[in-house]
């Protein structure tokens, strides 16, 4: 990827898949929800990047809370497998 950043020959054609979210979910075996909750996204890339035997780069942002913000959310399951969420901020 670097060489093709920089405009340089490879021997081998770069490519930089985007596995984002529900492909990386797959590859772990976990649902959307454990996904999103209690998966760090780095770790799901780095996974899915090593068993697609890919280069991989991501951007990943921390993810902390305002503490001058106050937020609720409730959980409910609506059916196998489903939930939906309710928040206010």
């Amino acid at each position: 990827m670097l060489n093709a950043y920089r405009g340089e020959w490879s021997d081998v054609i770069p490519v930089a898949p985007e596995f984002w979210y529900y492909l990386p979910a797959r590859v772990l075996g976990v649902d959307m929800v454990t996904f999103e909750r209690e998966v760090p996204l780095w770790q799901a890339l780095r996974a899915t990047f090593q068993r697609y035997q890919a280069e991989g780069w991501c951007i990943v942002s921390p993810d902390r809370p305002n503490p001058q913000v106050e937020r609720q959310a409730n959980m409910t399951r609506v059916g196998d497998g489903r939930f939906e969420e309710r928040a206010t901020q």
